[in-house]
């Protein structure tokens, strides 16, 4: 991958990759012009249970006792199609 700036976050020292923090993160970056990736950390999927609420959307989970699996917390904008007769 080129120019990408991977921001990964231990669910354990600040908690998940949430709205707040990136807006966070982006303010800190304000002048890098790579690609982001928001990755945040947890040690199990029980722990991630517990922040599910609490992580932004388009971000990535990646859990410690899977490492082979990686999830992608997409958003996708619906359009309001007008039915016609």
């Amino acid at each position: 991958m080129k120019d990408w700036l991977f921001l990964i976050e231990a669910v354990t020292s600040h908690g998940p990759i949430s709205e707040k923090r990136i807006f966070e993160l982006e303010q800190m970056l304000g002048n890098c012009k790579s690609r982001k990736r928001y990755v945040t950390i947890f040690p199990s999927m029980s722990i991630y249970e517990k922040y599910a609420t609490n992580i932004a959307l388009d971000t990535e989970i990646w859990f410690a006792n899977n490492p082979d699996r990686i999830m992608y917390l997409h958003s996708v904008v619906l359009r309001n199609h007008k039915k016609t007769d």
